[in-house]
């Protein structure tokens, strides 16, 4: 997946998939729910991990928009951290990775 037009086309089908998983995850929350007790407890569960799934949705979706945007900008493939490319068997699991696995988990331990 070197090819430029690869790329952005990955990106943007990934792009496509995530907004339809968020247009699904808000008609869902928008639908009534039951006037039962019961109903309403395990309805408040779902909904509890289905906003999980609609946050971790939305911050999948603007990595896919940063790393459309760093296509564009010819710095697809660099980290946004400290510089250093991206190696490819990265990219290729995680197309919109925007940082190395170094700078990434670094990431993760801060927060």
């Amino acid at each position: 997946m070197n090819d430029k037009r690869d790329i952005q086309a990955t990106l943007t089908r990934q792009r496509h998939a995530l907004r339809m998983r968020l247009d699904a995850i808000r008609r869902d929350f928008a639908t009534g729910r039951s006037a039962d007790a019961e109903d309403q407890a395990q309805e408040r569960e779902n909904d509890d991990a289905l906003g999980e799934i609609q946050r971790e949705t939305e911050r999948e979706l603007a990595l896919v928009e940063r790393s459309l945007s760093r296509l564009d900008q010819g710095l697809y493939g660099r980290c946004e951290s400290c510089g250093e490319g991206i190696p490819a068997e990265r990219l290729a699991a995680l197309p919109y990775a925007i940082h190395c696995i170094h700078c990434a988990e670094g990431e993760t331990h801060a927060h």
